[in-house]
């Protein structure tokens, strides 16, 4: 394993502690209204403040590193890969579930930031792992 992708659950674990979440896919619902309460104020003007930038990239790879530790602790079997074309950038890391559909926590988490509540991170985990439990039923 990847010496980033080893980062990632440890970035989940302290976001999860500083949060007081545990993992569950109803945990997500509190990043859905932390996204409402505190990250949706930033302007765009603001987005590109470095400082500013820098923090919000801080908050967006820690929320995305704990929903895809969320969504591997309720799809035991699922594993963390690096994208081959970009391979040292973590925001590209992608989540391998056991039925081998590929998602992008990292990703999900800055659609989450740029498009508000439609991409909200509680609704797409709890289709990811209704559609798992459902296909793993239908076998």
């Amino acid at each position: 394993m990847s010496d980033l992708i080893e980062t990632i659950p440890l970035a989940a674990e302290q976001f999860r502690q500083s949060a007081q979440l545990d993992y569950s896919v109803d945990s997500l619902l509190a990043i859905d209204k932390y996204f409402d309460a505190h990250l949706s104020k930033f302007a765009p003007a603001d987005k590109s403040n470095p400082v500013i930038e820098k923090e919000i990239q801080s908050q967006l790879l820690a929320i995305g590193a704990y929903l895809g530790e969320t969504l591997k602790e309720n799809m035991l079997g699922s594993n963390w890969e690096l994208d081959n074309s970009h391979p040292d950038e973590i925001v590209h890391a992608m989540l391998r579930l056991p039925d081998n559909t590929l998602v992008w926590p990292f990703q999900k988490a800055i659609k989450r930031f740029l498009n508000g509540f439609e991409d909200s991170l509680h609704g797409y985990a709890y289709l990811v792992t209704e559609s798992y439990y459902e296909k793993k039923k239908n076998k």
